[in-house]
């Protein structure tokens, strides 16, 4: 058996970290997820994730990380919401959001270097 099937079998992500089934997702998959990432979170970021899941099952896949991000910072009530998602999300909000929400990724945001703030 190859080794990416024996992975898939075995584990209930890809090897890049995704989640194979959305309905495997809570509050506890988060937690677990930021900690691989040495990403501390709390109460704020699981409101965060919990807002991208329900859009995400109300109306499906992304177009593009540019969507994610507009409707992340409608999530932060704040002068500056991109500022405080880069501060909370390092490593780029989008990535990291959808990283933590078990959601897949926007076709746009698989270059790393996508929302990081220099």
């Amino acid at each position: 058996m190859s080794e990416i099937m024996r992975h898939i079998l075995t584990n209930d992500q890809d090897p890049n970290g995704h989640m194979f089934s959305l309905d495997d997702w809570s509050e506890s998959v988060a937690y677990k997820l930021a900690d691989n990432i040495n990403l501390a979170i709390d109460g704020s970021h699981i409101k965060i994730l919990v807002t991208l899941r329900s859009h995400y099952k109300e109306h499906g896949p992304w177009k593009t990380a540019r969507e994610v991000l507009k409707l992340l910072e409608a999530c932060i009530s704040n002068e500056h919401p991109r500022k405080i998602l880069y501060q909370m999300f390092p490593g780029g909000p989008v990535k990291r959001t959808c990283y933590l929400a078990g959601l897949p990724q926007p076709a746009d945001c698989e270059d790393m270097s996508f929302g990081i703030a220099q």
